[in-house]
C-alpha cells in the first residue's frame, strides 16, 4: 500500500494534461460560437492548454525528482542493475583473452601431435 501512497499525486497526472487541453479549447469553441469567429479562439484555447501541460509535466518531473533526491539521501544509493560502459569493456576484453587461448588451445593441438597419414 505503501508503493501506492508514493504516486498519489502523479496518479492524476494523465487527468490534469487531458483537462488542460480540453477546458481551454471547449471554451474557446463556445466563446467563436458566440462571436462568431470559429476557430480562432478555440485554437487559442488549444495551445493554452498545451502550455497549460507542459507546465504540469515540467512540475512533475521537479517533483519526482526532489523526491528522489530525498529518498536517495534517506536510504542511499543502491548499485546500477547494468553494467557501465568500463565493466563492458573489461568483460569483451576477458571473453576475447578467453578466445584467443582456446584458440592457440587447438591450434597446439592440430600441430604439434605429429602423426602422419
Amino acid at each position: 500500500m505503501a508503493v501506492y501512497r508514493g504516486l498519489g499525486g502523479f496518479g492524476t497526472l494523465g487527468l490534469e494534461i487531458a483537462l488542460s487541453i480540453l477546458l481551454p479549447m471547449g471554451f474557446g469553441y463556445w466563446l467563436d460560437g458566440r462571436l462568431s469567429t470559429a476557430p480562432w479562439i478555440m485554437w487559442g484555447g488549444f495551445f493554452l492548454g498545451i502550455a497549460t501541460a507542459i507546465r504540469a509535466l515540467v512540475r512533475a518531473l521537479r517533483i519526482m525528482r526532489a523526491e528522489a533526491d530525498r529518498e536517495e539521501k534517506r536510504e542511499g544509493n543502491p548499485k546500477p542493475s547494468f553494467m557501465s560502459e568500463d565493466e563492458r569493456r573489461a568483460e569483451r576484453e576477458e571473453q576475447r583473452k578467453q578466445a584467443d587461448v582456446h584458440v592457440d588451445l587447438d591450434a597446439s593441438k592440430g600441430s604439434g601431435s605429429g602423426e602422419e597419414t
